[in-house]
């Protein structure tokens, strides 16, 4: 029997043993239970819909590393010595035999069939438990059922994926056909309205899907559908009702770090914890961990690194010289402007950035009086910088120091979706139903949080550029997609990014362009802002010219401008596992 229906046939078996404490989900799956006796009742059925929690839990679904590779936002790497392992997605050179397509694919569906034990149990209970409780189970079950459906149908076989809108009871019913995509729109949007009437506004239950994450989703949909006016109904909703509570959120701290964690700017997170199951290893699914701070710090793999345009971009990002945010005061009581922006900051780690700490450091290039900076490894690998999204940079000094002694298992969230997504959602949707100014408005919104200049007319007041942005709606266009956007987002979401390039058309032309940059990697000179003497850290700074040291020329994406062709990776293909044991489908 193939490996496909040997795993689907478990995942109608098998569950999650989930233990939990007051922060997370609570209860504990059952493991193997008798579909003809159980979910007799409201605790039955919420320990299996802890079990579609977990599905969100293991990164093959959201697949963000590769996804990120895809696009172009990362590298893999060092730049003299790339790894081989991810270059199969960096140049475009994957199919439907690849192990992380057939991965995602199965992930997704997996978190389907758990949805659908859900819905099988509480519709056996409808009527005989307590109506309330029973209703919040169901929107959040057909949340993620709508949820992961979208997944699919965005990312595989132009939309055209199986819909399973049922529990499969035996291995003949996981066969069918693939919908078209216009049908799977209609199934996943009808999982998600049921899901955003009935959801509340806010759980006391950190984690728990709520109404916004789905009016979220909803306007996603609408929005990759060119479907403008619908989808800016629930961008508003989002960001206006304030029974949500969601705030684009100002204080540094809270910003991608641990202390952040479910702060008022996250609308879907996923709750990883150190507190239980360590016993387990970090590739087991029992274990509540992940992976990608291990990946994308410096004390790692390090093999989830920023591309060179983006470092640079955001490096380069105009500070609001009028927004004290901004002005750093030395031990001398003298005010400068911070060495680079705050959402550079934030999201990543640059080797001119004296002013933030990080692993417990002053800065990433610090070193003592004896010229050791205790973690020899960060800048010391050809890197133009590191992304901090998920790596636990603000709470402990090494990712090698997480509990159990390893950089394997990191407990710090993931947060899939926020509000600063959905105010750069809305002003495209805002520029492409004519009303430039409103798009501004919202792009200027997310730029003050970060105390940067904003765009539009200059008022004289210091706070705006010089360049009219309102009366130039195409300019605003082209900012948008090659900044505004991607340097608030990134590499977070499901595959946004990659998404974005697709439907707005600019993949193959963004790497061919990005395939004719020549970047430099140097030495870095600076001014020590503790002990006032002067430092060089060796190949770390990124040049547009050639410096008088060079350490590294490379350029970036020539094999996937090369390789890259609409037809063949706009969308995965319908992974072979599937082609290989359904009767119903074929590549």
């Amino acid at each position: 029997m193939k490996r496909i229906t040997l795993y689907m046939a478990s995942v109608m078996a098998l569950f999650l043993a989930l233990t939990s404490c007051e922060d997370y989900l609570e209860q504990t799956n059952p493991n193997g239970p008798n579909t003809d006796i159980y979910w007799s009742n409201l605790d039955e059925t919420q320990a299996t819909l802890n079990g579609v929690y977990a599905s969100l839990m293991d990164q093959n679904l959201l697949l963000i590393q590769r996804e990120s590779y895809r696009t172009d936002m990362a590298f893999p790497g060092q730049r003299d010595r790339p790894l081989s392992k991810m270059l199969t997605w960096y140049t475009h050179l994957y199919n439907e035999s690849e192990q992380y397509v057939n991965d995602k694919w199965a992930y997704c569906y997996r978190g389907i069939f758990r949805a659908n034990q859900v819905i099988e149990g509480l519709s056996r209970l409808e009527g005989k438990v307590d109506e309330e409780r029973w209703t919040e189970q169901m929107a959040q079950a057909r949340f993620f059922r709508g949820l992961f459906h979208f997944y699919v149908h965005s990312t595989y076989n132009q939309g055209k994926v199986l819909i399973h809108d049922k529990y499969a009871a035996s291995i003949d019913d996981l066969y069918k056909p693939v919908s078209s995509s216009e049908e799977v729109i209609e199934f996943f949007r009808k999982d998600l309205v049921y899901a955003y009437d009935h959801l509340d506004f806010a759980y006391e239950t950190k984690g728990k899907v709520t109404k916004g994450a789905a009016a979220t989703i909803l306007g996603t949909s609408h929005l990759y559908q060119e479907e403008y006016n619908e989808a800016m109904v629930y961008f508003d909703d989002v960001i206006s009702n304030p029974l949500y509570g969601y705030e684009l959120v100002r204080d540094m701290n809270l910003l991608f770090t641990n202390a952040g964690e479910f702060n008022r700017e996250s609308i879907l997170e996923i709750s990883y914890t150190l507190d239980f199951n360590l016993e387990y290893t970090q590739w087991q699914e029992e274990s509540m961990v992940q992976k990608l701070s291990r990946y994308s710090s410096p004390t790692g793999a390090s093999e989830f690194v920023p591309s060179a345009w983006l470092a640079w971009e955001y490096e380069r990002e105009v500070m609001d010289a009028t927004d004290p945010r901004n002005e750093i005061t030395d031990k001398n009581g003298n005010t400068r402007l911070r060495t680079v922006p705050l959402r550079a900051s934030a999201m990543m780690c640059l080797a001119k950035d004296l002013d933030t700490e990080y692993y417990m450091r002053p800065y990433a290039v610090y070193t003592d009086e004896e010229g050791n900076n205790g973690i020899n490894k960060i800048f010391g690998k050809f890197s133009v910088g590191y992304f901090k999204q998920y790596t636990n940079h603000s709470s402990i000094d090494d990712e090698e120091n997480l509990a159990g002694g390893t950089s394997w298992k990191s407990g710090k969230n993931v947060v899939v979706n926020r509000l600063g997504e959905v105010y750069m959602m809305m002003a495209e949707c805002l520029m492409k139903t004519g009303n430039t100014q409103g798009a501004l408005d919202y792009i200027n919104d997310v730029r003050e949080r970060w105390a940067l200049q904003l765009l539009g007319t200059d008022d004289g007041s210091g706070r705006y550029d010089d360049y009219n942005y309102v009366a130039d709606a195409d300019s605003l266009w082209q900012r948008y997609m090659y900044i505004e956007k991607p340097l608030e987002c990134s590499i977070e979401g499901h595959a946004m990014r990659f998404i974005d390039m697709r439907r707005w058309g600019i993949t193959k032309s963004r790497f061919e362009d990005l395939a004719k940059q020549t970047w430099y990697i140097g030495d870095f000179t600076y001014i020590d802002p503790i002990t006032e003497v002067e430092k060089t850290k060796p190949k770390c700074y990124l040049y547009k010219e050639e410096p008088a040291k060079v350490g590294l020329e490379y350029i970036e994406y020539t094999l996937a401008a090369e390789n890259y062709k609409p037809s063949v990776h706009e969308y995965f293909p319908l992974p072979t596992d599937e082609t290989l044991n359904n009767p119903f489908v074929s590549n």
